[in-house]
């Protein structure tokens, strides 16, 4: 199904960027995910030459929808115009890249595609940062949240309610992620790599009991199938993507069904 494109946006992307040929895009989020459809139906698809990220994301030198995931310095020598794809925090990133700019003695234009999103910045003191560091340096999973494998089993009834789970299939390695986001990756790569936003944040979350799995494996989805039944969910609705046609991370529900 093809997605609906918001006007707003729409216009945005035409009447901002139509007239570069030599754009960055600032991000590798959601965001940037969210913004391909409009840069594609607009043209500016074909005039993007790379993203940028900080640098010292671990996106640097992978390939974001096939294009290079380069540096700040770099940006400033390649691009026309930096477009920051990131709804969140957009305002700040517009300042960070406005003094870099004048860093690198090159002030070419930064658009916001966003920025009709409120604004959100980060307000911290010199004492939250040391508070923060403290916790990251010296912070323990708390297992008092962790609720261990119940030994009483859910038994259902005819009048209980029907809960699905949704079932991501992006647990395990394709092709196609691998040429757009680097050799195996999955949605483990991203997961695993969560870091807490403030104090007491417990991230990253690992995953018990089956580890991080890939899909492909029988005897993983059978634990699940275990586990799921075991308290109480009805049934899984499986998730896969369709692309012009062409089915995408098929595999685990071809293996639910076999």
């Amino acid at each position: 199904m093809e997605q609906h494109l918001d006007p707003r946006l729409l216009n945005k992307v035409n009447n901002e960027l139509s007239g570069f040929n030599r754009i960055i895009c600032y991000g590798t989020g959601a965001y940037a995910e969210y913004i391909m459809p409009y840069f594609e139906k607009t043209g500016v698809l074909n005039k993007i030459i790379a993203f940028v990220d900080q640098d010292e994301s671990n996106m640097i030198g992978k390939r974001f929808h096939g294009f290079p995931v380069i540096k700040y310095s770099e940006a400033y020598e390649k691009g026309e115009v930096i477009v920051i794809v990131s709804a969140m925090f957009w305002q700040t990133i517009k300042d960070r890249l406005f003094r870099l700019g004048a860093k690198y003695q090159c002030r070419i234009p930064v658009k916001a595609i966003y920025e009709f999103y409120p604004k959100k910045t980060r307000e911290n003191s010199p004492q939250d940062y040391i508070k923060y560091v403290d916790y990251i340096e010296n912070r323990r999973y708390d297992k008092s949240k962790f609720v261990p494998y119940s030994e009483v089993e859910y038994v259902r009834e005819e009048s209980d309610t029907k809960v699905i789970a949704f079932y991501l299939p992006q647990y395990y390695r394709i092709g196609i992620n691998d040429t757009h986001h680097g050799a195996g990756f999955t949605e483990w790569t991203n997961s695993s790599q969560a870091i807490p936003f403030f104090c007491g944040h417990n991230q990253p979350q690992i995953p018990y009991d089956v580890g991080y799995y890939s899909l492909t494996t029988a005897d993983v989805m059978k634990r699940q199938i275990e586990l799921a039944k075991h308290y109480g969910l009805y049934g899984f609705c499986f998730h896969y993507y369709w692309f012009s046609g062409e089915k995408l991370m098929e595999k685990p529900i071809v293996l639910f069904l076999s």
